[in-house]
């Protein structure tokens, strides 16, 4: 009865029982809890201390002291994660920000959209859009996914870039050329002060089609990272580089001293 009230899963009725009897043994369960037992026994990799393993007092102590060094470990991310730390060398402007709306169910949700240029005023820049329920929130957050989409330019006379080039983003044409030195930024004043944190003092720029600045920054960017110097060039087709303005300017002293001689 008992075996056949075990497998059957039914409970054994008080009236068939022996006194003292707790028959029939939930052997499941007693082999459900030793498991559990062991796994609370053997989960942190200690022994139990009849076995010689640890105490529980020197096992709480360990748990104490890598919490500490957990606790470290984190404060020490978040601080070389910070905006400011972030920022170290760079500068960061502000082309558009906006507030976006989105109809839902239960009324409509309002959050801010942010469009950063950063730059480090030596020919290095990124730009980015960040969103966020709040306008300091969506300008950290572009200004942070900035700093990791950086590009690199290689600067004529740190100044302006070495030739023109236009480039299409979506429905905006950007073209940007360079201008000498001194003529300064002639464009929109998104582009110049996005140009200005990269570092880029004499050019021009011109936008076509569509003026949506989000689209335009892209644009602009696209053009910037196809720039290419002079050595650049000369590398890819396997030739070398001459400064014309250096031949020129020699000529120029040669003829002017032999002006002075005559």
């Amino acid at each position: 009865l008992v075996h056949n009230l075990y497998f059957m899963q039914y409970p054994q009725a008080d009236d068939t029982r022996n006194p003292g009897e707790v028959l029939p043994l939930d052997y499941r369960r007693m082999e459900r809890e030793k498991k559990e037992e062991k796994s609370r026994v053997f989960e942190k990799g200690y022994l139990p201390a009849e076995l010689g393993g640890p105490s529980a007092e020197e096992i709480q102590a360990e748990h104490k002291d890598l919490e500490e060094k957990y606790h470290i470990k984190k404060r020490e991310w978040q601080n070389a994660h910070q905006l400011n730390t972030m920022m170290k060398n760079f500068s960061s402007v502000l082309l558009e920000i906006r507030m976006t709306s989105k109809v839902v169910k239960g009324g409509t949700n309002h959050s801010y959209r942010a469009l950063v240029v950063v730059g480090n005023g030596k020919g290095v820049g990124g730009f980015a859009i960040g969103k966020g329920k709040e306008a300091k929130d969506a300008v950290e957050a572009a200004t942070k996914k900035a700093l990791r989409r950086l590009i690199v330019l290689d600067l004529y006379e740190k100044r302006t870039i070495y030739h023109a080039v236009k480039e299409k983003y979506v429905c905006s044409l950007v073209h940007i050329w360079p201008l000498g030195e001194g003529k300064g930024l002639r464009m929109c004043r998104q582009f110049m002060a996005a140009l200005e944190t990269i570092g880029i003092k004499d050019a021009g720029a011109k936008i076509h089609g569509s003026s949506t600045m989000i689209n335009a920054v892209a644009a602009l960017f696209k053009c910037l990272a196809t720039v290419r110097s002079a050595e650049q060039i000369a590398n890819q087709r396997g030739l070398s580089v001459i400064d014309i303005n250096n031949v020129f300017r020699i000529a120029r002293e040669k003829r002017a001293s032999s002006a002075n001689v005559k």
